[in-house]
């Protein structure tokens, strides 16, 4: 009997819990829209794993909390939530510091935090803490509860949403603008070209005839030069100069 009494003692003893609960963000305005498949994990050393489901206060709760360091994760279906970091502390005997006084040494308990939660990201490694958002001096044997609160950081997206027609990327394209450009200078050169004065239009057509060739004849001339082209006695190493000589 006396057994049986000392087990219930022991499955009623006080022990720290963590209460972490949802606050309303721009991405999750509604908490009342959570499904009911929303829960938080915490992973901790040698495998151990903590699940609790979301009540209806919309918040989790993990009760007896053990010395190691644990990982936080928040599951949800529709929105994504940080990821924190709870390290639960042992607390161990501190040896009294002696601060000088009046001639007596009074002695001073230094508190240790025995909960610290911070933020942290999957991609951090373990030993880079982050933030810290909540902590507790509280003794693990107390019934004392760690508050803290967290919002959703976005909302996920499973499909990618197709782009509309933008007329203003149309004109955008490099293409598009040297075309305009092309279709300008050929059908507004008309209308320039009648709206110069006859010394002008002369001097234009003057420089059309003598082209980038020097007219006609020099024209001509180049296309008689590479008709003429010795190709196989360029590359055998013949020269002009070589043959006027002989």
């Amino acid at each position: 009997m006396k057994f049986l009494s000392t087990l219930a003692l022991l499955g009623t003893a006080a022990a720290t819990s963590l209460h972490l609960s949802i606050s309303p963000s721009s991405s999750l305005l509604d908490l009342s829209t959570l499904p009911a498949s929303t829960h938080a994990t915490l992973s901790g050393p040698s495998g151990k794993r903590h699940r609790t489901p979301l009540r209806l206060d919309n918040s989790f709760v993990f009760t007896n909390l053990e010395e190691g360091e644990y990982l936080l994760d928040i599951h949800s279906r529709d929105h994504v939530f940080p990821s924190l970091r709870v390290d639960v502390l042992d607390p161990v005997s501190i040896l009294p510091v002696h601060v000088d006084g009046d001639g007596v040494a009074a002695e001073k308990v230094q508190q240790q935090e025995t909960v610290v939660v911070y933020l942290t990201h999957p991609s951090n490694k373990w030993d880079h803490l982050g933030a810290k958002i909540a902590t507790s001096s509280a003794p693990l044997s107390s019934d004392a509860e760690v508050k803290l609160a967290v919002s959703a950081l976005g909302k996920r997206e499973f499909l990618e949403k197709r782009q509309g027609f933008d007329i203003l990327s149309f004109f955008k394209n490099p293409m598009i603008l040297m075309g305009v450009l092309s279709m300008g200078l050929v059908f507004g050169m008309p209308y320039l070209m009648d709206n110069m004065d006859e010394e002008t239009k002369a001097e234009f057509a003057e420089m059309q005839k003598q082209g980038p060739l020097g007219g006609a004849g020099g024209s001509a001339g180049a296309a008689q030069a590479v008709q003429n082209f010795d190709l196989a006695g360029w590359m055998a190493g013949k020269s002009d100069s070589g043959a006027a000589k002989k």
